[in-house]
């Protein structure tokens, strides 16, 4: 894609791609202002007018089928809609160790139970008192064992010393 455009403008971008090509577009769609799929226009969301148009467009075109000029539509609306959400809607993870109580709760597991994802009864307790921040390899191992993300269990938490700890 990117030596389709090297010598491109971009802030003034309308060019007709070929149907295989347009289903190749990836993140460089993002950068790309103006593409025209089968005399279909696509404007990249800048604005909130814009994202409530784009998910108004694809509610339109959901169900259409792939392949189609519609179907291409709605894939590269799908990924300039959840570009818009990442920056302008960030996702914020819960504290880590108040996610593996819940997640513990959920599969009726007791503090025994991390025993092996996490070395031994007494950093079972310390971790969950928050006397002790996780280590990568029980990140890793209570990733596997509880299904929560690897993404939820790195993020920082306060300790009980009140230190903001990093895994």
């Amino acid at each position: 894609m990117q030596q389709l455009f090297a010598s491109t403008d971009h802030r003034n971008l309308k060019k007709t791609i070929p149907r295989q090509q347009a289903k190749d577009i990836n993140q460089t769609t993002y950068h790309i202002f103006k593409l025209q799929f089968n005399m279909v226009t696509v404007n990249a969301i800048h604005t909130k007018q814009g994202y409530k148009a784009a998910l108004k467009r694809l509610n339109e075109i959901f169900d259409a089928q792939p392949g189609t000029a519609e179907g291409e539509e709605a894939e590269v609306l799908i990924l300039l809609i959840e570009k818009y959400e990442a920056e302008n809607f960030p996702v914020e993870y819960p504290n880590p160790i108040e996610a593996i109580k819940i997640r513990m709760e959920d599969l009726g597991l007791q503090d025994k139970d991390l025993v092996e994802a996490m070395g031994n009864k007494s950093s079972v307790s310390l971790v969950l008192n928050r006397k002790r921040p996780l280590t990568l390899d029980m990140i890793r191992n209570l990733s596997d064992l509880l299904g929560l993300s690897v993404e939820l269990l790195i993020q920082p938490y306060e300790l009980n010393n009140d230190k903001l700890q990093h895994a």
